[in-house]
């Protein structure tokens, strides 16, 4: 059952990214069409892959130490 929400919560974020992406598409094509397009498409898209990357995540304490030792670069830290 918990599987089956999870699941549930992954395929409803990947549908509201897709209807993300047909309304920003629908838009006229003027220049603040385009600009507020692009922020929809950026803040809309971006929850379903921050949820598959926090479900493959490793544990809190590696996830400190790559955030705040090695920000910007792989983090290829010991496992915790």
């Amino acid at each position: 059952m918990k599987e089956e929400k999870r699941r549930d919560l992954e395929d409803r974020l990947i549908d509201f990214a897709v209807s993300i992406i047909k309304l920003v598409e629908s838009l006229p094509n003027t220049k603040s069409a385009t600009h507020l397009g692009g922020q929809l498409l950026r803040s809309g898209t971006s929850p379903s892959l921050n949820y598959g990357e926090a479900k493959s995540g490793e544990s809190k304490n590696r996830l400190f130490y790559c955030s705040y030792f090695k920000p910007f670069t792989p983090c290829l830290s010991p496992a915790f």
